[in-house]
């Protein structure tokens, strides 16, 4: 690389000459010579002549015995030396610079990939990377549980690739890092931005970095992004760029956003885990003993991770039969690969872990791990974060923790040998308590107008968990998505059956919702058991009130009224009006389409009783509902102006979730009127408010409804076939197959 022409290096070459020209033209006395020169400073003459010809730069020390051999002054030896320092660092910040432009930040390939070939291509595929092709801009996440392989899938693909991406590839562990911020700064470091020269600002260094990576064609691998990261700043200015994301969640914001494509990976077939054996345990190893070869791959599940770890241990024991291996490893009254460790821990810390296997579901929030430990949330921190240093415990996500299936069955294993039963139960019930207590107070966050129902206080030890505000309980429901339902199936096998349908009452308008019908409807089939085994007919007619409503939603009227009438008969005997009234409402539901006399009573009745018990929000809800069946009667000009009312009243209480309900009848109103263009601008406010609420099932319904208008209005075919598709990927998400059916019959119909 040839020196700079400009800057310290220039400046120096003129010093130089200037020196040469006094040492060898003196105005007396004898002219210097090159050899004598070249003695005095220590070189050969060859090195003089590049050096003085600007071919090479001289280190700082060589520049100034060079000046002084020359007849310098103290002074311009000195700054000789400085200069040829100056040179030096551009000249080195010059190949840094140049090195880097296309940076190769990926982690080393992984050895020992074996299998995924359909995972592979589906990869270059959704990266828009196969055969020939060049790379084009693309957005994918690699999704899939912990240990599934989704790094070591990424980058085996990245390195087969990597003349795909001339421009350089970034790479970032975002577990490793603290902020996206970093990350920013670590990726302007490897485009060439020398530190001093990159914002502090994470807003600036946005800019800049999209501006450098404008037009380029890079691979930017984000591995292990976590639910709520926000990647937006990592993503490639315009251009040609590829990004691949690795996450446990399948981002469905990234998929809105960005149009990003998904690739969830499952475990590794059966004979993907025996490869990966034979690859890492040798293969002669493997063959000889196909029954525990069979065993151990039945037990690890197929997770790479748990083989690596069982196969590393067998390869450590190279003398040991794999059934001894397997029996080791996974044997209850031994050993196992954890006990080690387990055992080095003290005492509070076993008794945690041990404790932690009696949880459910996929992961424990610290409140949560609190209550079932018992324990203060502060103590609770510093022994899980014993765990986790320890390498038993996981947190993906700030104040949420997870164990690997291999170290969760352990750790059930310890609670069952050398917890007593009575300690288990209790921390089992302080555990259903917790959930118990924070679905109920997120519920009343949702649906504040809804009769409440009486909890009993929780056991000692239980933290309580407070929601901010709806929004915030509606976040909590999705976090523990899958450990609600768990507890519920827990404490019907405990016999706790008023926490078993206090939790269904609780999960009732989250489920609703999301659009979880078969779940919702599960979940209040097991509350109605617990009823029924508890023997209590008050929260016996909740429960069929509330599973009565699922099954009319659902169309399921036979079923529904079976339910809902013996609920009414209930609440009239035991004088409970508001619960009466909403009995009468989900009736109304129930006759809708089969009998319109019979529908009106029971709507109109509904109205009533709300008004007697005097709840506004009820009563804008039962007046809308009695607009709606005055659309199924026909009266159309009476219709629309009941639900006026209604929207008036749910705006003067600034009740979202009514008003967004009123705008989709009052749509519904339009449409039977004809007034097509007025039903579709009711349908897309009523769908902006489900959306802003996170309403998914009533979204859902209200853009199909869109859907249908705009199809029949001349010009904005487009539009509700978009808001059909929208429709219907909600619809699949929620697992509505017959509501999906129906909006494929309505594309086909066009």
């Amino acid at each position: 690389m040839a020196p700079d022409t400009v800057g310290p290096h220039a400046d120096l070459l003129s010093l130089l000459a200037v020196l040469t020209h006094r040492a060898f033209h003196p105005p007396s006395g004898p002219p210097a010579t090159r050899g004598g020169t070249a003695r005095r400073a220590g070189m050969s003459t060859g090195h003089l002549s590049d050096v003085l010809n600007g071919r090479k730069v001289p280190r700082p020390e060589t520049a100034r015995r060079l000046a002084e051999a020359l007849g310098a002054t103290p002074e311009e030896a000195t700054r000789a030396f400085h200069l040829a320092e100056s040179a030096q660092d551009s000249m080195a910040n010059a190949r840094t610079a140049r090195r880097i432009r296309a940076p190769r930040m990926l982690k080393p390939a992984p050895t020992g990939f074996v299998g995924r070939p359909g995972d592979l291509a589906a990869l270059s595929a959704a990266a828009g990377v196969e055969g020939r092709k060049a790379a084009t801009r693309t957005l994918t996440v690699v999704s899939g549980q912990p240990g599934v392989g989704k790094t070591w899938l990424l980058l085996h693909w990245a390195h087969g690739l990597t003349r795909k991406w001339p421009d350089g590839q970034l790479y970032a562990d975002l577990r490793e890092v603290g902020s996206i911020g970093e990350v920013l700064h670590r990726f302007l470091f490897a485009l060439g931005v020398p530190p001093r020269s990159i914002p502090e600002d994470v807003g600036d260094q946005t800019i800049q970095y999209h501006e450098l990576t404008a037009g380029r064609r890079l691979l930017v691998a984000l591995d292990n992004v976590t639910a709520d990261q926000e990647i937006g700043p990592l993503l490639p200015g315009d251009g040609p760029s590829t990004v691949v994301v690795t996450s446990r969640h399948k981002r469905p914001d990234l998929l809105s956003a960005h149009n990003a494509r998904i690739l969830h990976l499952d475990v590794l077939t059966d004979a993907e885990s025996h490869e990966l054996l034979a690859s890492r345990v040798g293969r002669a190893r493997v063959d000889a003993e196909p029954d525990a070869v069979r065993d151990l791959i039945r037990r690890c599940g197929g997770l790479p991770l748990a083989l690596s770890v069982i196969a590393a241990r067998a390869a450590v024991h190279a003398t040991w039969p794999l059934a001894q291996v397997v029996e080791r490893l996974f044997t209850s009254d031994t050993s196992t690969i954890f006990s080690s460790s387990y055992a080095a821990f003290d005492p509070p810390a076993r008794l945690a872990f041990r404790t932690l296997g009696l949880g459910v579901g996929v992961d424990i929030e610290l409140e949560a791990a609190a209550s079932l430990l018992g324990r203060p949330e502060p103590e609770t921190r510093v022994v899980l974060t014993e765990l986790g240093d320890a390498g038993f415990l996981e947190e993906p996500v700030r104040g949420r923790f997870r164990m690997h299936e291999l170290m969760r069955s352990f750790a059930a294993e310890r609670a069952v040998t050398e917890v007593p039963a009575g300690e288990r139960a209790a921390a089992e019930r302080r555990l259903a308590d917790f959930y118990l207590g924070g679905a109920y107070q997120g519920e009343r966050l949702l649906s504040p107008e809804r009769p409440p129902i009486a909890l009993a206080e929780p056991a000692p030890g239980v933290v309580t968990r407070r929601h901010a505000s709806a929004d915030a309980a509606l976040r909590w429901f999705g976090d523990n998505d899958g450990n609600l339902p768990a507890v519920q199936e827990l404490a019907a096998e405990r016999g706790w059956h008023t926490v078993v349908w206090q939790l269904a009452w609780s999960l009732d308008n989250y489920q609703y919702r999301c659009g979880l019908v078969a779940r919702h409807d599960e979940t209040w089939q097991r509350g109605l058991a617990a009823a029924e085994r508890a023997g209590d007919p008050r929260p016996l007619a909740l429960a069929r009130l509330c599973l009565g409503n699922i099954r009319a939603r659902q169309g399921r009227h036979r079923e529904a009224l079976a339910l809902l009438e013996p609920a009414r008969v209930q609440f009239a005997t035991v004088g409970d009006r508001p619960n009466l009234a909403q009995a009468h409402r989900a009736l109304g539901f129930a006759w809708e389409g089969r009998d319109a006399v019979r529908q009106l009573h029971h709507t109109e009745e509904a109205l009533r009783l709300f008004r007697e018990v005097d709840n506004p929000s009820w009563v804008a809800i039962g007046l809308n509902a009695l607009g709606e069946t005055y659309v199924g009667l026909g009266r159309h000009q009476r219709a629309e102006l009941i639900c006026e009312q209604a929207l008036d009243l749910h705006r003067r209480l600034r009740n979202r979730s009514g008003e967004a309900a009123t705008l989709d009848s009052l749509g519904i109103v339009a449409e039977a009127s004809g007034r097509l263009v007025q039903a579709a601008e009711r349908y897309a406010a009523a769908a902006a408010v489900y959306r802003e609420l996170r309403n998914l099932s009533s979204e859902a319904n209200t853009l199909t409804r869109l859907g249908h208008v705009l199809l029949a209005l001349a010009g904005r075919e487009e539009e509700g076939r978009s808001s059909l598709l929208r429709a219907l990927v909600m619809y699949a998400e929620q697992g509505r197959a017959a509501d999906a059916d129906r909006v494929l019959g309505l594309l086909a119909v066009r």
